[in-house]
């Protein structure tokens, strides 16, 4: 992925150009593709996990942008210690993080923009919750003017969030019942995430007749503004974001 992929020498790994010039030179145990710019790597066997694993996210050149050192609890991450480096590999911010429920063999960070301010944020996969196998993350924002991450607890909120940079905000979806369920809107506002709108649909006992509720943040609330639509009533917002269910 991104002009770079994976190859094998003496049972290590390393990555290679589109042409097959070595550019990180075979030196690791376990290595993901690369994602926006950085790939995850450890130079301990997956199977010999244990605490103290430190696992790196290098980018192209190779250079460690970000170590994760993992303690394990029955082989799945309990806690991790996150250091961030600068352009010159110096540790600038260590981020200690312990995971209420363990369920990662390895640490699963992404960098995206979740506030829409331009900078890459840190967010952290919490892996799946509940009969339905919900998503949640955490996240940590990229603070400019301290050039530290700053943590964010609201996000980790969010079910199964999706960032839409179009609209600048974040839909989520998840099932309140078998027969129900909710479709909900975030938006960044005064230093957290709120939802601000939110879909629910909801079948009869028969599940012949489908219906719609839609809500919206008025006066610090979120109250009902229409109810027991129909799917062309739908507006055009929320035709786009969650086509495919309905």
């Amino acid at each position: 992925k991104e002009g770079l992929f994976r190859i094998t020498d003496n049972e290590k790994i390393g990555f290679a150009d589109t042409l097959g010039n070595v550019v990180i030179t075979a030196q690791y145990q376990n290595a993901m593709p690369f994602e926006n710019g950085l790939a995850l790597v450890s130079r301990q066997r997956k199977q010999n996990l244990e605490d103290n694993t430190e696992w790196l996210y290098i980018d192209h050149k190779g250079n460690t942008r970000l170590s994760c050192l993992t303690r394990y609890k029955d082989q799945l991450i309990s806690d991790i210690e996150i250091s961030v480096f600068n352009q010159k590999e110096n540790i600038t911010q260590v981020i200690p993080y312990h995971f209420e429920k363990p369920g990662l063999y390895f640490p699963d960070i992404k960098f995206q923009d979740v506030n829409f301010d331009g900078q890459k944020d840190m967010v952290i996969w919490l892996g799946t919750h509940g009969k339905y196998y919900i998503k949640y993350y955490d996240c940590f924002l990229w603070d400019e003017s301290k050039k530290e991450y700053i943590h964010k607890a609201s996000f980790k909120k969010i079910p199964h969030p999706e960032i839409n940079q179009q609209r600048q905000c974040i839909y989520s979806n998840r099932y309140i019942s078998a027969a129900e369920r909710a479709f909900e809107k975030y938006e960044y506002q005064n230093g957290e995430f709120l939802i601000t709108a939110s879909l629910t649909r909801k079948t009869d006992n028969n599940r012949h007749h489908i219906f719609y509720t839609e809500r919206k943040l008025t006066d610090g609330k979120i109250k009902i503004t229409r109810d027991s639509l129909s799917k062309k009533d739908l507006g055009q917002e929320w035709s786009d974001v969650t086509p495919h269910y309905f």
